[in-house]
């Protein structure tokens, strides 16, 4: 989390930052050099980490070891946060490109417009309807739909209004505009659909970018430096711990317990699944009784969400437990480490898992081969592909959230795609 948050977390929820304060903010983030971006967001990073262990109350005998760990992750975080410096630029570059496209290439498949009278016309009834699909198409990135929607809805959405954009251009090319507005409207609302679809192909491919390089700096993190990850989570969920001080959500913006159940369980699929292979004995007997040790602390951990998740008051003793697993850990102690039996998964479970997963992953993919094989107007052509590719790849990254405990879970660098979009 960055400084800014950090304070607000302190003081309380922010202040509404408006929108040209916004703007002003991202330009001159924006301005700046790449190196220059760097080394701030540098210099930010190691900062939170050393606010992070005050909060976190990690005794100064533990700073010098948090500080190698904090250096260990920054090349997996700094280039996401340079990311989220030129996103301004980005955005821009997307709209530009999306305004150009959809006012000049409908011209390949419909008739243009003839002279400066007709272009005016054009972009008159263009604008307004240009707007309204813009607004739609960047509406699931506003701060009020944090509330109902997830990471993975938002970018669901994104794509299937890229996808409706797409029918709606289709459509007036093969029954032109409604109420027989003539080639004109045909054309300006073609326009607005087709930059509208621009820029969901833009955010769409942001989105994509993002998550795949977010992925590939985590997997790079945990394979590289596992006990900086785990230390990384385990001091982000004692941090989270620190505002469960009986301040309500609404002063705080965030909930800190559910916040620290995710860290909890990162850090804990962190030692079940990535500590043995970097701790990795070189023989079968012990690497077998590491993996067992590994399990008795990612168990303990589990163990403390069941008192955030049904406690109302903290459990400073287990706090207290936690800050000492986490002191260990930075410094190397493992035999210092917390730990309890470790519990079983049922085969049961695992298969009313992997059917639920199933089911949520495929129906997507059916109906829209369903769809696309029945020939329903707008499916019978490259959108029906375009539909059957999409719901494809939803089903692979349903089973990759799932089965993939690096993926599914926040490790290494967190990530915000709603954050990033909106610039900050």
């Amino acid at each position: 989390m960055g400084n800014t948050a950090l304070d607000g977390r302190l003081l309380g929820a922010p202040d509404e930052v408006s929108r040209r304060t916004r703007l002003r903010r991202a330009v001159a983030r924006a301005s700046r050099s790449p190196r220059k971006v760097w080394h701030d967001a540098r210099v930010e990073y190691m900062r939170e980490w050393e606010r992070n262990r005050s909060l976190a109350e990690v005794p100064d005998a533990a700073a010098g070891a948090l500080k190698r760990h904090a250096a260990a992750l920054a090349p997996t975080v700094l280039p996401i946060r340079l990311l989220d410096e030129y996103v301004l630029l980005i955005k821009t570059l997307n709209v530009t490109v999306a305004i150009g496209v959809g006012l000049l290439v409908p011209q390949a498949w419909l008739k243009g417009p003839s002279g400066s009278g007709e272009w005016l016309q054009v972009v008159l009834l263009w604008l307004p309807f240009a707007a309204l699909a813009g607004a739609l198409t960047l509406a699931p990135f506003g701060r009020r739909s944090d509330r109902l929607l997830g990471d993975s809805h938002k970018a669901l959405l994104v794509a299937a209004l890229g996808i409706g954009w797409t029918a709606v251009v289709v459509m007036l090319d093969r029954w032109g505009a409604p109420f027989g507005l003539g080639d004109v409207a045909t054309y300006a609302l073609s326009a607005a659909a087709l930059s509208a679809a621009v820029m969901s192909a833009g955010l769409g491919l942001l989105i994509a970018v993002y998550v795949t390089l977010v992925y590939g700096l985590r997997r790079l993190a945990i394979s590289r430096h596992a006990d900086s990850a785990f230390v990384h989570t385990l001091l982000e969920a004692l941090t989270n711990l620190f505002f469960l001080d009986g301040r309500s959500l609404e002063q705080l913006g965030f909930n800190p317990r559910r916040e620290a159940v995710r860290s909890l369980e990162a850090a804990a699929v962190a030692a079940e699944v990535y500590l043995p292979r970097f701790l990795d004995p070189g023989d079968e007997a012990t690497a077998a009784w590491l993996r067992e040790r590994t399990a008795q602390w990612a168990s303990a951990l589990r163990a403390h969400k069941r008192w955030l998740i049904t406690g109302r008051a903290k459990d400073d003793q287990a706090v207290d437990r936690l800050r000492a697993s986490l002191k260990a850990a930075a410094c190397g102690d493992w035999k210092d480490m917390e730990s309890r039996p470790a519990v079983g998964v049922s085969r049961g479970s695992r298969v009313r898992l992997l059917v639920a997963t199933a089911l949520r992953g495929g129906v997507p993919l059916v109906v829209a081969i369903v769809l696309r094989q029945a020939g329903v107007p707008g499916f019978d052509g490259a959108i029906g592909d375009y539909a059957v590719i999409g719901s494809a790849v939803w089903l692979a990254l349903s089973f990759l959230a799932q089965y993939d405990p690096l993926f599914g879970a926040k490790i290494g660098a967190a990530a915000d795609i709603s954050r990033t979009l909106r610039g900050g």
